[in-house]
C-alpha cells in the first residue's frame, strides 16, 4: 500500500474513533458533581463519575487516574477510582483483590487530604462499605453504607449526585396470600353452585 493510502487510512480511522467517542460522550450526558480539585480536570472529573452511571467501570478508573497525572492532589479521584472498583453492589461483591486496593485509594484520597467538609464526608461514606470488607459481611456493609448516604443527603440537601448514589434500598416486604376464611369458602362454593345450576337449567 502506498504511503499516501496508508495515511489516508489512518486519518479516516482517527475521525471515526473521534466520531464514536463523541457519540459516547452524548451518551453519558451531564452532571453537576463540584470539588476543589484543579478547574482544569473538573470536567474530566464529572466524566467519570458519569461513566460510572452508566456502569462503564474501568474505562471510568482510566479517566480518575488521567485527572490524578493531571492533578495529583486531586483527592476525590482516589474517591472515583475506589467508587468504580465497587461495580454495581446491587448485582456484585467486590472480590478481594478490588476491595483492598479501593481501600488504599480511600487511605491515599485521606493522606492527601480533600478540601471541604462536603468531599470528606463523601469519602468517609464510601470507607464505611469497605472498612473491615475481609471480616464483615457484605450485606451488613451494604446497609452501614446506605446510613452513611442517607446522612449524607440529609447533611447536603442540594446535593442530587447523594441522592442518586444511595447503593442499597430497602425492599417492601412481599405481599402475603390471605387463607381463606370458611367464610369466604362459603362464598366460593356458593358462586360456583351457582353458576353450575344455571348450565345445567
Amino acid at each position: 500500500m502506498r504511503p499516501k493510502c496508508l495515511i489516508l487510512v489512518a486519518g479516516i480511522t482517527a475521525a471515526l474513533s473521534c466520531s464514536a467517542f463523541g457519540q459516547q460522550d452524548e451518551k453519558l450526558g451531564k452532571l453537576s458533581f463540584p470539588t476543589s480539585c484543579d478547574p482544569k480536570v473538573q470536567a474530566e472529573f464529572e466524566r467519570g463519575v458519569a461513566m460510572i452511571h452508566s456502569y462503564w467501570f474501568l474505562i471510568a478508573r482510566r479517566t480518575f487516574e488521567g485527572v490524578l497525572r493531571q492533578d495529583p492532589t486531586c483527592a476525590m479521584a482516589y474517591w472515583g477510582i475506589a467508587l468504580d472498583l465497587l461495580n454495581n453492589s446491587l448485582a456484585v461483591v467486590p472480590p478481594r483483590a478490588d476491595a483492598e486496593a479501593a481501600w488504599a485509594a480511600l487511605e491515599k484520597a485521606r493522606e492527601i487530604g480533600a478540601k471541604t467538609q462536603r468531599e470528606r464526608d463523601w469519602i468517609e461514606a464510601l470507607s464505611v462499605y469497605y472498612r473491615d470488607h475481609d471480616k464483615t459481611p457484605v450485606n451488613a456493609r451494604l446497609v452501614a453504607y446506605t446510613n452513611a448516604m442517607e446522612q449524607l443527603t440529609q447533611r447536603y440537601p442540594d446535593d442530587y449526585e447523594a441522592q442518586v448514589r444511595l447503593p442499597y434500598r430497602r425492599r417492601r416486604p412481599r405481599p402475603t396470600r390471605r387463607t381463606p376464611t370458611s367464610s369466604s369458602r362459603r362464598q366460593f362454593w356458593k358462586r360456583c353452585t351457582t353458576r353450575t345450576r344455571s348450565i345445567q337449567a
